[in-house]
C-alpha cells in the first residue's frame, strides 16, 4: 500500500477514535487509583494519559532498499497520529492553563503533572483511553560476575575450542554498539580505553 493512502487511513482513523471517544470516560489505573487515595486533592501526581491506537501498520518491505523510506514514513504518521488524536484533549488543556505536559508520540501519549483533583476531569476527555500513575521503575542492584566456567552461550558457539586454539582476544579492541557498558565491571575494570573516542553509560 502506498504510503499515501495509507497515512488517509490512519487520519481518518484517529478522526473517528476521537469521536469514538465522545461520552466514553477513559480508565484511571488501579495504581493510579491507590495513589489518589492516600494523597489529598492538591497533591501533585504524575500521569501518562493513554489515547488510541492507530492499528496495524503496512509489513516492513522485503527489499532492504526501500525500509528507510518505510521508516521515516512510518514515524511521520505516528507523529501525526498523535497530533490529531490528541488535539481535543490539547485544547481543554490549553483552557484549563494546563501548559506543562510532554508528548510521546511513539506510544501516542502524554505525560504531565497535575493536581490530584484534577485526574477524574482528564480522564473523561474525550479519546481518553486509561490515565496511569507515572511511577518509577527499581532496579535490583547488579551482582558481581562469579568466576567459573565458560557461560552455557559461550559453550554452544564451541568459544572453548578457540580458546585452545590460541584465540583468546588479547589485543583485540570489542566495541560496544548497545546502550552502553559499566566500566566497573570486574570483567572489564583496568582494560576500558576510555579517552574522548568511547562512550559509556
Amino acid at each position: 500500500m502506498k504510503h499515501g493512502r495509507w497515512r488517509g487511513a490512519i487520519i481518518a482513523l484517529a478522526f473517528l477514535g476521537v469521536l469514538s471517544g465522545a461520552g466514553n470516560a477513559g480508565e484511571i489505573s488501579g495504581p493510579l487509583r491507590e495513589f489518589l487515595a492516600g494523597v489529598s486533592d492538591e497533591a501533585r501526581v504524575p500521569i501518562i494519559v493513554r489515547f488510541g491506537s492507530p492499528g496495524p501498520f503496512p509489513a516492513v518491505p522485503a527489499d532492504p532498499a526501500r525500509r528507510g523510506g518505510h521508516r521515516q514514513a512510518l514515524i511521520s504518521e505516528l507523529r501525526r497520529w498523535s497530533e490529531t488524536s490528541q488535539a481535543s484533549f490539547r485544547a481543554h488543556l490549553a483552557e484549563a492553563r494546563l501548559y506543562a505536559y510532554h508528548t510521546l508520540w511513539i506510544n501516542n501519549s502524554l505525560a504531565m503533572r497535575v493536581a490530584a483533583a484534577q485526574v477524574a476531569g482528564l480522564a473523561a476527555q474525550p479519546g481518553v483511553l486509561e490515565v496511569g500513575l507515572d511511577g518509577g521503575v527499581a532496579l535490583e542492584p547488579a551482582q558481581p560476575a562469579r568466576a567459573g566456567g565458560p557461560r552455557w552461550n559461550l559453550s554452544a558457539m564451541r568459544i572453548p575450542e578457540l580458546w585452545e586454539l590460541g584465540y583468546d582476544g588479547q589485543g583485540v579492541v570489542v566495541a560496544c554498539l548497545d546502550t552502553g557498558v559499566d566500566f566497573r565491571h570486574a570483567a572489564l575494570s583496568g582494560r576500558y580505553r576510555g579517552g574522548n573516542n568511547s562512550w559509556f553509560d
